[in-house]
């Protein structure tokens, strides 16, 4: 692929930006420790490296935009080594305790309900009942116990409390295209304010990922976007991550 650079200013937009100039940023990105697909779409994705590639090489502001001056500093100058995702232990982690959840689905232990307000529980006590959203909040907020120098996102928005509902994460998780999507993300079915919700098992990327799912009584089970697609329908589908971009200089101040 050859070089096409940078002549404007690429920031986060619906529709997304997008060219072969996106393009050769991403492989530039790429070789500096990113592990972006090179599509030409300036999604979220993409931005986050951005902004990790900018505290690397200490430039201020460290926001999500890039231009020509950024891809000089990352063309000409050394960039230290990327640090690991600290995102990607807490997303295996979640992911575990969904699966944990649906091999002790009812009559194991857990059984479905809409109850409200939630209750927040201890993580892995059995038994408890709960909902789509509910339980989705549940494996979020069981990673507090788990990893106490990161501040765990709420997909509903503030502290974890008695809140879980599909609209409140359409309102507080940003939204992503598949293709961005990582384990431990969500999928809301239907039309603002949502009829159901899933956490994504696998990347976006894969064919018809599967997916922790608990809308109805027998579950929590693993179906697929297929599975849920026939269900709930393809008309409204969203994809949505709770976890925003986290930077050393922010896992130093949780540490």
């Amino acid at each position: 692929m050859s070089f096409v650079p940078l002549k404007r200013t690429l920031h986060l937009a619906n529709p997304e930006m997008h060219g072969s100039d996106v393009a050769s940023l991403q492989q530039l990105l790429n070789e500096h420790g990113a592990d972006l697909t090179v599509d030409g779409v300036y999604g979220i994705h993409t931005a986050e490296e951005v902004q990790n590639a900018k505290h690397r090489l200490k430039m201020s502001p460290a926001d999500l935009l890039a231009g020509p001056q950024f891809e000089t500093k990352l063309q000409g100058e050394h960039v230290p080594p990327k640090p690991p995702d600290p995102w990607a232990q807490v997303r295996a982690s979640i992911a575990a305790d969904a699966m944990w959840m649906i091999a002790h689905h009812a009559p194991y232990g857990i059984g479905y309900g809409e109850l409200r307000p939630r209750q927040g529980r201890t993580r892995r006590a059995i038994p408890f009942t709960t909902d789509c959203s509910g339980s989705e909040t549940d494996l979020y907020e069981w990673q507090v116990q788990l990893f106490r120098n990161l501040l765990i996102p709420n997909p509903n928005g503030g502290p974890f409390d008695a809140r879980a509902y599909t609209g409140l994460m359409l309102q507080h998780c940003a939204p992503i295209i598949a293709r961005q999507a990582k384990v431990a993300d969500l999928i809301v079915f239907g039309n603002y304010p949502g009829v159901h919700t899933s956490l994504l098992l696998d990347a976006g990327t894969v064919p018809n990922p599967r997916l922790f799912n608990h809308g109805r009584q027998g579950q929590p089970i693993e179906t697929t976007l297929a599975d849920e697609i026939s269900v709930h329908g393809a008309g409204a589908i969203h994809w949505l991550t709770a976890f925003k971009p986290l930077t050393t200089h922010l896992l130093e101040e949780n540490a």
